[in-house]
């Protein structure tokens, strides 16, 4: 990526570019210079926020975890790294923050892998996708996905850890990191909701017996009934533990954007006041800042807070809705989500084919403990890719799935090494390619696609290395690659 912004000349990109700070030093200078290619497109937001706050309304649509973590850890620091600015500082500690996550995730991801009890060879597999995967240029530079990718696959971990607890609380942070985290509520919540179901329907066979028969013991009857109520509470609370993080950013922008200074509260909160150039910056945006919203004419999406007024956010400044993006112009943004896309069919494709009776049940009736274990992947991955397809810029699908659904890399990973991913472990017939030793050498021979005969295996990692090369050439560069 370093090589590609170097060599190449930016773009001309209608992109947000709020005026830079001065150079305070050389290495301020050198330390921009050199990672200027990891600051652009929403990047340059999140980068943004960690300096300034949300000093300008169209912030609001980026998520406050990662600024906020990179705007902590730069103030710590400060002391150690006092010859850079801190928008350096800051550039600097986002970069390799995403590295350590990645690094985080990668062995988290291994340890679910193993969790699930899926082969070692096949778990390997899966990692070293992860690493190579197409969206990787993005959980290099400073997007949110390599944070969120951390904080789901650890949640994961917690969950079938029976930790439900840490689980829940690394669940509320992915909310508080992107907006689709909240969709990650359903991985804890799926197992109480089958359990009270299932409950649920006890409690009823036994009351109707005991009314006909008088065969049924009330106290069963009653203690059934009791750890219904037990679950539904458990529930509603993993709900509203897991929302309230989210509730709570939506509050924070209400405060600085629909209410007037007689909020005691909103003066505490208020980012530094911008610069004379950061002012007429957002003016040229015609973008409010907190010090200049009248609430006599307050945002239109005011009136969706505390439920969610991301949607209203996006809509006004990127045009995002319900069908908006399906135009002739963007037909080549559909051809670049198409092959994640593609990958996504076939993993539910596969699954419904060999446990039709678990998708069409919830999951309620199902066959072995593989398919309970991955239904929630499955659900997770169908409703992200319609949703995506319907209401989002498409091409941001790569990134949020490949960010999102571990699935993905499982079941590519099981093309690869010839693993039926949707059979029990005693059924399955491991095709093994390379040993099962971990060596650099065994990893080059997993990602090489001349190891494999198959002409879809070669495809699916040629599609891997197309995506990081061609995502690293043309987002470096202010190329349409977002």
């Amino acid at each position: 990526m370093i090589a590609a912004f170097s060599l190449l000349p930016d773009h001309a990109a209608d992109a947000f570019s709020p005026p830079e700070l001065n150079c305070t030093s050389y290495w301020a200078c050198f330390v921009r210079k050199s990672l200027s290619g990891f600051l652009k497109w929403d990047s340059i937001y999140f980068h943004f926020i960690a300096v300034h706050g949300y000093v300008l309304e169209n912030t609001l649509a980026f998520f406050p975890l990662l600024p906020s973590l990179i705007h902590l850890i730069a103030r710590i620091l400060s002391p150690l790294v006092s010859f850079l600015s801190f928008d350096g500082r800051c550039l600097l500690v986002g970069v390799l923050f995403n590295f350590s996550c990645n690094v985080l995730c990668s062995m988290q991801f291994y340890r679910l892998s193993k969790l699930l009890r899926l082969s070692n060879s096949l778990s390997v597999t899966a990692v070293l996708l992860f690493i190579i995967n197409p969206a990787s240029v993005f959980f290099s530079v400073l997007y949110s996905e390599a944070l969120h990718s951390l904080l789901l696959i650890s949640a994961l971990v917690h969950l079938h850890s029976q930790r439900l607890f840490q689980a829940c609380c690394l669940i509320s942070l992915s909310a508080f990191c992107r907006s689709n985290g909240l969709v990650n509520i359903g991985f804890a919540c799926y197992p109480l909701f089958i359990n009270i179901l299932t409950l649920t329907s006890t409690f009823w066979k036994d009351a109707a017996l005991r009314v006909w028969s008088r065969k049924a013991n009330l106290h069963a009857i009653l203690m059934t009934f009791w750890r219904v109520v037990q679950k539904i509470v458990l529930l509603v609370g993993i709900i509203c533990t897991a929302y309230f993080p989210h509730a709570l950013f939506q509050f924070y922008g209400w405060l600085l954007y629909c209410c007037d200074d007689h909020y005691s509260l909103r003066s505490g909160l208020l980012p530094p006041v911008p610069s004379p150039a950061l002012s007429t910056y957002a003016l040229k945006l015609a973008v409010r800042t907190p010090f200049t919203t009248n609430v006599t004419a307050a945002p239109e999406w005011c009136g969706h807070v505390p439920l969610s007024s991301y949607n209203k956010i996006q809509s006004k400044f990127w045009n995002v809705g319900f069908l908006q993006y399906y135009k002739f112009k963007q037909i080549p943004n559909f051809l670049l989500a198409a092959p994640v896309l593609v990958i996504a069919s076939l993993i539910i494709c596969n699954f419904y084919r060999s446990a039709r009776r678990a998708f069409l049940t919830l999951g309620i009736l199902v066959d072995n403990l593989r398919q309970k274990q991955l239904l929630p992947h499955i659900y997770h991955l169908l409703f992200l890719s319609l949703y995506g397809i319907a209401n989002i810029h498409v091409q941001v699908l790569t990134r949020m799935l490949f960010s999102s659904c571990p699935i993905l890399y499982w079941y590519c990973a099981s093309i690869l090494v010839g693993d039926d991913l949707f059979s029990p472990s005693k059924d399955r017939k491991t095709r093994r390619p390379f040993s099962d030793g971990l060596s650099i050498s065994r990893f080059i021979k997993i990602l090489s696609p001349t190891s494999y005969p198959s002409a879809h295996q070669k495809v699916l990692l040629l599609y891997f290395y197309a995506y990081i090369l061609v995502g690293c050439i043309m987002h470096s560069n202010f190329l349409p690659w977002t």
